[in-house]
């Protein structure tokens, strides 16, 4: 990879890890206040999944891969003591489609989407003021795509039962 290319790579991740706990802007649904957030690394290191491309090029050798811990804190106040169903929501936004899937310690599913698309994560009563959860996300993009550092988005919505 090239310094320049290295570069650009490195400016989008690094631009994703100052994000990931900022909700995107407002749609339909619910949006969940997740302020309270904390990226647990200053930046994504972000990977080629294929070290060194074969002879026959494949979509794997241009994909990136990169990790970081989001220490997620919900502020369910207004749904105290109601029952609902929580969501991650990525929506789609440049540089293309973004696969991510992501681990968690207990409350929440884990899971894995494209953007454009959201999860169910939980689903039950809302019987603390905050929901804490470690998510530990791993992001995948086409390297192809990146030409310059883009913010990248997510949010947490509720439906009420």
């Amino acid at each position: 990879m090239s310094a320049g290319s290295f570069k650009r790579v490195a400016g989008f991740f690094l631009v994703l890890a100052q994000s990931i706990i900022w909700p995107a802007v407002a749609t339909a649904a619910t949006i969940i206040d997740d302020s309270a957030s904390q990226s647990l690394e200053p930046s994504v290191s972000m990977r080629w999944q294929t070290p060194v491309p074969g002879r026959r090029r494949t979509s794997a050798d241009d994909q990136l891969s990169g990790l970081v811990r989001v220490r997620v804190r919900l502020d369910l106040a207004p749904w105290l003591h109601r029952r609902g169903r929580i969501y991650f929501s990525l929506p789609s936004q440049p540089p293309g489609p973004i696969d991510i899937s992501w681990s968690t310690q207990g409350r929440f599913s884990s899971g894995q989407l494209r953007s454009g698309n959201r999860l169910l994560v939980y689903a039950g009563p809302i019987e603390s003021p905050v929901f804490e959860e470690l998510f530990v996300f791993q992001f995948s993009v086409d390297g192809r795509l990146l030409d310059s550092a883009a913010r990248v988005t997510y949010n947490f919505e509720i439906d009420e039962d």
